[in-house]
């Protein structure tokens, strides 16, 4: 934990992988009957660590299907949560348009450079 009594991404991402592969699952690891995880409601399809994650849990749980919903979603479709039974951290990842970033960053640093300069003089 962080000192926001927070647990970082990679602390439930590490946390999640160790349990799989204590148990035998090699998240990584290409099944040749895999399905792409997709969440029911939205038709969002998972990539990424998400991927990984949601294919492993499905096999470690012989789940017939790799369909998601969130906690949220379920009662919308009329339906309910077995009791006990527990979420699967999703990671939001974007790709990032490196000329954006290259030219935010130097205009940050221009910008850094002036504020300098002023107090300088």
């Amino acid at each position: 934990m962080n000192e926001n009594n927070k647990i970082s991404v990679y602390g439930i991402i590490t946390e999640k992988i160790i349990e799989l592969l204590e148990k035998g699952i090699i998240p990584w690891k290409q099944t040749w009957n895999i399905q792409k995880p997709v969440n029911i409601v939205s038709k969002h399809k998972y990539s990424g660590i998400n991927f990984f994650l949601l294919n492993s849990v499905t096999k470690l749980n012989n789940y017939p299907h790799n369909c998601r919903l969130t906690f949220k979603q379920v009662p919308s479709l009329k339906g309910k949560v077995i009791e006990k039974e527990k979420g699967i951290p999703i990671v939001f990842w974007t790709m990032i348009d490196k000329k954006i970033v290259i030219e935010v960053s130097s205009k940050a640093r221009k910008a850094v450079n002036f504020i300098t300069e002023q107090i300088k003089e």
